[in-house]
């Protein structure tokens, strides 16, 4: 906890410059813990607010779906059947499922709608509606299907995946969900934490030139591994704002720029910081 208060004072980093690097990047760690947890605890929350209504969504629609829906198979990465096309609307929720087998009609039925499912021949497209009113557009290559086949049967479908088959119906909707109400947290924690710990490294690393740069400018003399103690701590200030900045949607225009200019403004004056020290002694 002192790092993570210290870290937004200048004067503070003189202090660590000299302790060991494995103390600074265990520090960072559980700051990236800290960051995970937070950040899975919102998505989990937010998640199981969705499930109960998407569960009883499906629970309610999944044999009037599976009666209508036609056969749909796809082979070696394209869509085999159905040959025409089919859609599926729910005016009351506002949301379409279609299969259009024409590629070429793919994004002008996208427009069509706000919320939406869409298998073509060789995609499968998703559109929603945001809060925001702002859309979001997802596209899935097919190229690495090489055999699904969904097949309607009673009170449900068939699916066949290459060589496995299940099949989805009410007991086996409700099954899903239970597993992925215990695993949204523990699952979302652990690519949470690897995804930053990957680019909180690789920033350290790319930033260490800066570091060098500054340290020569102001002939600080520290040792690379001051350096890399004092970067590892000037990541704080920016990425906390980082962390506010999406937990509650605030826009930042550029904000790339502005997360740049504070990390590089707490590790200069963390360099100079140090450099009266070793000057001082």
């Amino acid at each position: 906890m002192t790092g993570l208060v210290g870290s937004f004072r200048p004067h503070f980093y003189k202090n660590i410059a000299q302790q060991p690097f494995p103390r600074s990047l265990g520090f960072l760690i559980f700051f990236i813990l800290l960051i995970a947890m937070v950040f899975s605890f919102q998505f989990s929350l937010t998640l199981k607010r969705t499930l109960p209504q998407t569960k009883a969504w499906l629970n309610e629609n999944l044999e009037e779906i599976a009666s209508e829906i036609p056969e749909v198979e796809i082979k070696d990465g394209s869509l085999v059947l159905p040959e025409q096309k089919f859609i599926k609307e729910w005016k009351k929720e506002k949301f379409a499922l279609i299969i259009e087998p024409n590629q070429e009609n793919a994004y002008a039925t996208l427009e069509k709608y706000n919320n939406v499912l869409l298998l073509t021949k060789t995609k499968f497209l998703t559109k929603t509606l945001k809060s925001d009113s702002s859309q979001e557009i997802k596209a899935y290559d097919l190229d690495k299907v090489k055999i699904l086949r969904i097949s309607p049967v009673q009170a449900g479908l068939r699916v066949v995946l290459e060589n496995r088959e299940f099949q989805i119906n009410k007991s086996t909707v409700n099954r899903w969900f239970s597993i992925v109400s215990l695993l949204i947290f523990p699952l979302s924690l652990c690519f949470i934490f690897l995804w930053y710990s990957f680019t909180k490294l690789i920033q350290l690393l790319f930033f260490s030139l800066a570091a060098l740069i500054f340290n020569a400018q102001v002939k600080a003399n520290l040792r690379y591994k001051e350096l890399l103690n004092i970067g590892t701590y000037s990541l704080v200030p920016p990425t906390t704002l980082a962390v506010i900045k999406n937990l509650f949607n605030i826009p930042i225009p550029a904000f790339w720029i502005l997360y740049l200019l504070i990390y590089l403004f707490y590790l200069a004056l963390g360099i100079k910081s140090a450099a009266l020290k070793e000057g001082g002694t």
